[in-house]
């Protein structure tokens, strides 16, 4: 069994961290905060706890090796995309439109308007909802928006989550253009968003961006650098850790889905049971017969709310045959590329969905590299690194789409615009036809 287990760890490690194959720099932030959760994820379950137990061994035979079989198309479709020549002339001007000195000062100004729109909505969004999660009654139900809670989120719906996105997204930039200019008021708005995220008890969003923001900062000395990726790492462990204590003390399986033992190699995999939740999802698939989704699964995201093709609603469905998701207090589970090949369109979705998508993260990431390595800016860096993050990898990840990640593609475009944007048709057109020409 331990050769299954690391053939196993290595494939499902792949398929976070192939990017450093073709970019590997202090500069690929993205994807060294990934590599922290392979160590909770993948190492210490996958090598140091019994995770297996109790799977028959069909389940783990084809958790296995698609495994291993998907991140090796992942890795052929990243080495597939130095193909795409990054000499292109759209590239270039954007290389020119980071270069200029007004850049950052218009930038500034863009990121001042998403700043206060995104308090504005967030704000907005808890008084429609009545109800703070961190405050409700049952706030785990009202962290997730189910149960009593999710008529009153759902007028709040289109507010609340346009906020949250706009938030998440200026977060890390504000933070560092503050640190680069000392101008406090943008820190002081970011941190401001942070708590009104965090009392949404989404703690992932709410730390996110201190952890991309830092990590930009970080890049720009070694020694500052190895010491960020040990504290991401640390982050994670201490993350899964609290998340075993919460089940603990709470007595009840929704911080984590494994019981744990009494090692901390059981406490760690029991804060973070996505090898368990995985291989729960693919005994469910098997059992009612592997009725493939044929990528309906792929655009499901796309749908607002419950929409039954929706990545998450699906494999809550699988682990919850016949219950009412709209009750289970979960978002739904994580899955590898691999298996998300491999439930859509059998062992050929296995070999092609990992190759295509790890030659569109190819692309985009070889793009942006080009773009930072043309300014060597750190304000620069932030930004490609945010929209890297938020806009284009998910696009990489075709296979399980969200709609929550279009309002980032547009407050990319916002962003970068070579000239300010002003509230008023007449000027704005003429910047508009300015920067087409």
């Amino acid at each position: 069994m331990l050769f299954y287990s690391i053939i196993l760890v290595i494939g499902l490690s792949i398929q976070i961290v192939g990017a450093y194959t073709i970019w590997f720099s202090r500069t690929n932030i993205v994807t060294h905060v990934s590599a922290g959760f392979i160590v909770i994820g993948y190492l210490i379950p996958g090598l140091f706890t019994n995770y297996y137990a109790g799977f028959s061994q069909e389940s783990l035979d084809i958790y296995v090796w698609t495994s291993f079989v998907g991140a090796i198309a992942y890795l052929l479709g990243l080495q597939a995309s130095r193909f795409y020549s990054v000499r292109k002339g759209w590239i270039k001007r954007k290389i020119a439109i980071l270069q200029t000195r007004n850049f950052e000062r218009n930038a500034a100004k863009q990121l001042k308007i998403l700043l206060v729109l995104a308090i504005g909505l967030l704000v907005l969004g808890y008084v429609i909802m009545g109800f703070v999660p961190m405050f409700a009654a049952d706030p785990l139900s009202a962290k997730q928006f189910k149960g009593e809670y999710r008529d009153s989120y759902l007028r709040a719906a289109w507010f609340f989550r346009s906020g949250l996105m706009i938030a998440i997204f200026v977060m890390p930039i504000a933070a560092v253009y503050s640190f680069v200019t000392k101008k406090r008021w943008f820190l002081f708005a970011s941190v401001l968003l942070g708590l009104l995220i965090m009392v949404s008890l989404a703690k992932g969003a709410a730390a996110n961006w201190l952890i991309l923001a830092g990590g930009v900062l970080a890049a720009r000395k070694l020694r500052w650098f190895l010491i960020y990726f040990v504290f991401v790492i640390g982050l994670n462990l201490a993350g899964s850790i609290f998340n075993y204590m919460l089940s603990v003390l709470t007595g009840l399986q929704l911080f984590s889905t494994s019981e744990g033992g009494q090692s901390f190699a059981d406490m760690v995999a029991a804060g973070a049971p996505d090898m368990v939740d995985q291989l729960n999802l693919l005994e469910a698939f098997i059992s009612h017969g592997s009725p493939w989704t044929y990528g309906r699964t792929f655009i499901g995201g796309l749908v607002p709310f419950s929409y039954e093709w929706n990545p998450s609603v699906w494999t809550l469905n699988q682990l919850n045959d016949g219950a009412d998701v709209t009750e289970i207090v979960s978002g739904g589970l994580r899955l590898p590329i691999s298996l998300w090949g491999y439930v859509s369109f059998g062992w050929i979705g296995v070999v092609m969905v990992p190759a295509l998508s790890g030659f569109l993260l190819g692309c985009f990431m070889r793009i942006a590299k080009s773009l930072i390595n043309g300014t060597n800016d750190t304000f620069v860096l932030a930004v490609v690194t945010v929209v890297l993050s938020y806009a284009l990898i998910p696009i990489s990840a075709f296979y399980a789409l969200s709609l929550y990640f279009i309002p980032a593609v547009f407050i990319s475009i916002f962003l970068v615009q070579r000239k300010r944007f002003v509230i008023m048709p007449g000027k704005y057109l003429s910047n508009l036809a300015a920067t087409k020409r």
